[in-house]
């Protein structure tokens, strides 16, 4: 499956791939249209582990949603589960979310303050109980960060930017601890 989402008309868009990973072989099979009455400009999401959850930034709020979806995986099912308070006091313009392995740290990119935050969860996947442990800039490398995502170990950043068009590569000293970031190059 692949997914995608837009400012307008504030959807996430399920697509069936009969290749794995191939967008080529992209059919259409649903989506998710309320996400717009929580925000009108979703930017990023991510799922838990098991796709019963799903967790979307909007860039209007800053405030993160979770819905909940039964069957995994299917967006036309999600219904509003909770949400976190504003997160405008970190960055007022987040847009990428992605969660640790175990979902006990989420990781937000900000394009206000041009930074990477992480915060940790606890219990697990709970957005309520957010608590901000460190940030990162990463305006050396581009002044408008999007979406971000990791290699299966946490060992890897990868972050795409729009100043420059580019998606930028970083190396983490320990997996999931942004503090310990280098640049690539």
């Amino acid at each position: 499956k692949m997914y995608v989402t837009a400012d307008a008309p504030n959807d996430i868009w399920e697509y069936a791939l009969s290749v794995p990973f191939d967008g080529t072989t992209a059919v259409y099979t649903d989506n998710f249209n309320t996400v717009g009455a929580q925000d009108t400009s979703p930017r990023g999401f991510t799922f838990n582990n098991d796709g019963t959850e799903l967790f979307v930034v909007g860039d209007v709020s800053d405030v993160i949603y979770q819905y909940d979806l039964s069957p995994a995986y299917d967006v036309s099912t999600a219904s509003l589960n909770s949400s976190s308070s504003a997160l405008t006091s970190d960055d007022n313009g987040m847009v990428g979310i992605h969660f640790n392995n175990d979902g006990t740290k989420l990781f937000l990119s900000g394009d206000q303050n041009d930074a990477l935050y992480e915060y940790s969860l606890s219990p697990a996947y709970d957005i309520t109980t957010l608590s901000l442990t460190a940030t990162t800039s990463v305006s050396d490398q581009d002044t408008q960060p999007k979406n971000l995502d990791f290699n299966n170990d946490g060992t890897k950043l990868f972050l795409g930017g729009d100043q420059n068009n580019s998606v930028y590569s970083y190396t983490l000293g320990t997996a999931y601890d942004i503090t310990t970031l280098s640049y690539d190059n």
